[in-house]
């Protein structure tokens, strides 16, 4: 899905999911722990900033702060819609888009967060100016 005002393409689905035309996102998405989802960028597609995740949310008054006519969700085992960026913020955490709070975090505290498990929207790598 392209965004005109970002210039950013976006996979509708989450990584572990598949877009049919007029189904929408089928399958379960994946989640993975912080280091494993920075291993899924690839030559064409790569893991958001946490800038670029904060263009995705929506003013709705809905649930789940994301124009999901876009971009389906399917939450988590817990209900939550948490998503890794490609930004570590210290040794412990990370950023990450929260979908039900509609805003970006990073987590600190007596534990290493980055191994919970959090879903990945992939953006497409812009190839004109990397």
């Amino acid at each position: 899905m392209f965004d005109k005002q970002t210039k950013l393409t976006w996979a509708r689905c989450s990584v572990g999911q598949q877009w049919c035309f007029k189904k929408g996102c089928k399958g379960n998405p994946k989640g993975f722990t912080f280091a494993t989802a920075q291993k899924l960028t690839t030559a064409y597609r790569r893991v958001p900033t946490k800038d670029e995740l904060d263009t995705l949310f929506s003013a709705f008054d809905a649930p789940v702060k994301i124009d999901t006519a876009i971009f389906p969700m399917r939450a988590g085992s817990n209900g939550q819609h948490l998503y890794w960026s490609s930004e570590q913020f210290d040794d412990s955490s990370a950023w990450y888009a929260d979908f039900n709070l509609g805003a970006t975090d990073h987590i600190f505290g007596d534990y290493s967060f980055l191994n919970e498990k959090f879903f990945v929207r992939l953006v497409k790598v812009d190839r004109v100016n990397p």
